[in-house]
């Protein structure tokens, strides 16, 4: 929505009370032209409502898989999800949202013309790999792996594989 506001004051010697400025702002509150049509699914919509149904079972069969989730960079919100069942992805879509965003910047910022294939976080126990889809960056696979039993060659060969949308 488009939110209009102007803000009347009185002249420079008049003090104006707390109900004058309320009762001086002028809000007017429009719809967009896409929040007019809201009724009418965008092809942006459609497309991750797709996602949403994208079956992402085949990471069940990774050694070592913990869980996997969708994930829309634009809002860090969570698209689709597999496995986690002590694994809080809700928490994990937002937060490498960041890690995403932060290397993205940091492309930018170096002048590279390239783009992100995929993001290895290793930790102790853990790897995390983080790949953004091959025709639309703004959507990243997460997956995390027990590190003791990962086979990383094959986990990026699935997440290729699932690329194709």
């Amino acid at each position: 929505m488009r939110l209009f506001a102007r803000r009347v004051t009185g002249p420079e010697d008049h003090h104006v009370t707390t109900g004058e400025v309320l009762q001086s702002n002028i809000i007017r509150i429009e719809p967009t032209a896409r929040e007019a049509d809201s009724h009418t699914p965008t092809e942006r919509d459609n497309y991750m409502r797709d996602l949403a149904t994208h079956d992402m079972s085949a990471l069940n069969t990774l050694p070592g898989f913990i869980g996997a989730c969708l994930v829309d960079s634009e809002s860090g919100m969570m698209i689709a999800s597999e496995g986690g069942h002590d694994f809080d992805l809700e928490t994990a879509a937002a937060v490498n949202t960041e890690v995403v965003r932060a290397k993205m910047r940091a492309i930018r910022s170096l002048e590279l013309d390239d783009e992100i294939e995929d993001i290895l976080i290793s930790l102790g126990r853990q790897y995390h790999l983080i790949r953004p889809l091959s025709d639309d960056a703004g959507i990243f696979f997460y997956v995390a792996l027990d590190r003791a039993q990962a086979n990383l060659a094959m986990a990026r060969v699935t997440l290729r594989k699932l690329d194709i949308l």
